[in-house]
């Protein structure tokens, strides 16, 4: 007895709770999720809430969108070389006047133009959703560098101080794809110290106050956050999580939680690649982390693009608009801080040689 078709494409949408497709380019797989966020205040107060996800990845590279705010949908793209992200708004929300000591406007939605990011490597530099998505399905490139550090998904990880100061200890699936299967992050006074230094961090207020004073006293080994898979599947002979969690302790080595994450549900999809994100039909406003100056405060530069293609990093103009931000940007302090030290020691050594000089030489003459 034949099986129709119909039903033979129905049992495999049920029992596959993946999909994938295959081009010249590689092998790819689609995942739909959501993720359900908790939040934990230093009092044990608890805040939930959901965040549906959506990622197709292959070996090198991937594409990722998360609903983690709320107002905007954010849009990521990785090509192997640089990440891009798109931020789309949705709705109208008030945001207060004042943030951080910064005025700001309302966002309203605004199809006339798009806000886009791009970033150097592999590496997302996110929040905590981004995050975890990319941790549990996109990083098999990234974990396959025998140099590379795993930030703390619990964090914005560009504006942390302390995003690189844990060391992992990774277990990968044992496939080609070789994505984790458990990572715990444990305290390094190494790592604590280098952590505010590390380049990819914005050198904000919060930042730069650790760059000037790096932690001490850090007792090592201790447990700061750990993530686990529960469930996986296999596809491609890729094993790829279907459900997993995330623990992050407010203070190492103890039980007092400051965020946690599980994986609901993973659900089939149509079959896709990744693919550019970026607004090649309007006016983006891009910030772009390629552009850096280690001599002075420049972590980026914010330009307007109305062409139809992804900006070059060599591009004249750019390198032009670079040129001029640089020269009238603050120095960067930790740079001149050596020169400042030796400059102290001399003021405040040079009166105690003076007054030795003084002594000395009226001896002399006594003699």
């Amino acid at each position: 007895m034949r099986i129709p078709a119909i039903l033979i494409l129905l049992i495999y949408l049920v029992i596959c709770p993946f999909s994938y497709s295959q081009s010249t380019g590689g092998n790819f797989v689609t995942v739909r999720g959501e993720l359900e966020l908790t939040d934990y205040s230093r009092d044990g107060k608890e805040s939930t809430h959901s965040c549906p996800f959506w990622c197709v990845f292959g070996e090198r590279t991937w594409q990722l969108e998360a609903d983690s705010l709320r107002n905007a949908k954010l849009h990521f793209y990785c090509d192997g070389t640089n990440i891009y992200r798109r931020t789309e708004i949705v709705k109208l929300v008030q945001l207060p006047r004042k943030r951080l000591h910064v005025k700001m406007q309302p966002a309203v939605p605004d199809n006339t133009k798009a806000f886009g990011e791009i970033t150097p490597g592999i590496l997302p530099l996110e929040a905590y959703a981004e995050n975890l998505v990319w941790l549990a399905y996109c990083s098999s490139a990234y974990l396959k560098d025998s140099k590379r550090m795993i930030p703390l998904p619990g964090c914005v990880v560009r504006e942390t101080f302390d995003s690189f100061a844990y060391k992992d200890e990774t277990i990968l699936f044992a496939d080609k794809l070789g994505l984790p299967q458990i990572i715990n992050f444990n305290t390094s006074q190494t790592r604590a110290e280098a952590s505010p230094l590390d380049q990819r961090l914005l050198r904000n207020y919060h930042v730069e106050a650790y760059r000037l004073n790096p932690p001490k006293d850090i007792k090592e080994g201790l447990v700061k956050a750990r993530y686990e898979v529960i469930e996986e599947t296999n596809i491609l002979n890729w094993t790829i999580p279907t459900q997993f969690k995330y623990i992050q302790y407010r203070e190492a080595g103890t039980d007092k939680l400051q965020f946690t994450a599980t994986c609901k549900s993973v659900v089939s999809l149509t079959p896709n690649s990744p693919t550019n994100i970026l607004a090649f039909d309007r006016l983006q406003v891009i910030t772009d982390y390629r552009f850096r100056d280690g001599a002075t405060l420049v972590d980026c530069l914010q330009y307007s693009w109305t062409n139809g293609y992804t900006p070059d990093v060599n591009d004249v103009r750019l390198r032009a608009h670079f040129e001029k931000v640089v020269q009238t940007a603050p120095p960067d302090p930790l740079r001149y801080r050596p020169v400042r030290r030796k400059l102290l020691f001399y003021l405040l050594t040079a009166p105690a040689i003076l007054v030795i000089y003084l002594i000395t030489k009226r001896k002399t003459k006594l003699s």
